[in-house]
């Protein structure tokens, strides 16, 4: 009986092993796998591609969500401030849809596509004047 309990518990201590070392493999795994997210997340290739596709199918909250993960490492990129700007707009994120076109708006001043979208962003919120006054510099 001694015999056979310590034979089960060797077992058991042997299969613990091989499952303490396959929870570690696959927690390496996993870090291997975040840094290969973290490396396609720099990636402006694959973002672009990915937000013009949720952009051009008008899935603007999925665009939105990406596209704001994308600005935050690379914040220089205007063409992307104005479309968060102009998806916020067409789901009614009025607040954010101006923010992001005035951040646009400092950049490029002249830029009368941004200048038309803000424009329409005011009258939406009942801002007439500001939308007009946006208007006279076109």
């Amino acid at each position: 009986n001694l015999a056979q309990l310590q034979k089960a518990f060797d077992e058991y201590e042997e299969g613990k092993k091989e499952s303490d070392e396959k929870i570690r493999q696959t927690e390496k795994d996993i870090e291997e796998i975040k840094k290969d997210i973290e490396k396609i997340k720099k990636d402006k290739d694959v973002y672009h591609k990915v937000l013009e596709l949720y952009y051009v199918d008008k899935k603007y909250k999925e665009f939105i969500s990406i596209c704001e993960e994308y600005l935050q490492f690379n914040p220089i990129d205007s063409e992307y401030y104005f479309k968060i700007s102009y998806a916020n707009k067409c789901i009614g994120n009025y607040s954010q849809a101006v923010e992001y076109a005035e951040c646009l708006k400092l950049r490029e001043p002249t830029d009368i596509e941004n200048l038309l979208n803000l424009s329409d962003i005011n009258l939406k919120m009942g801002k007439n004047a500001r939308a007009n006054k946006l208007l006279s510099n076109i």
